[in-house]
């Protein structure tokens, strides 16, 4: 099953030249998280000047989220590229420490147990 992305656009024509733009950083997102994954990125124009870029990454059960707001649009959409890239690298850290701790936590219950077995 392949990571399921989607992309939208509200208040403003997604180009092509956007529209480009937008799938590289949400391949870039896909890279990272695994197989099945729903990446969205929802890109918007407000009645100001202002362009905002929405990640939502829905991984394992938990939804991750970066936005960001910014004069240009493309360097919101890269802003929050980078910024739910590193959520997801901090997930995986997060969840391979709790791995290793649960890891290490049997090993050592196994140890006493072959401790006691020793000496009694």
């Amino acid at each position: 099953m392949k990571s399921e992305s989607h992309i939208a656009a509200e208040h403003f024509p997604l180009t092509d030249a956007i529209r480009l733009r937008a799938v590289e950083q949400v391949e870039r997102v896909e890279e990272l998280a695994p197989v099945g994954t729903q990446v969205r990125l929802f890109l918007s124009h407000d009645a100001g000047h202002s362009f905002s870029a929405l990640f939502r990454v829905h991984i394992a059960g938990r939804d991750l989220v970066a936005r960001e707001e910014c004069e240009d649009l493309y360097l919101a959409l890269t802003r929050a590229g980078n910024r739910i890239r590193k959520r997801i690298l901090r997930e995986f850290l997060k969840r391979r420490n709790v791995a290793r701790a649960s890891h290490r936590k049997r090993e050592t219950i196994h140890e006493s147990a072959d401790d006691f077995d020793a000496t009694g």
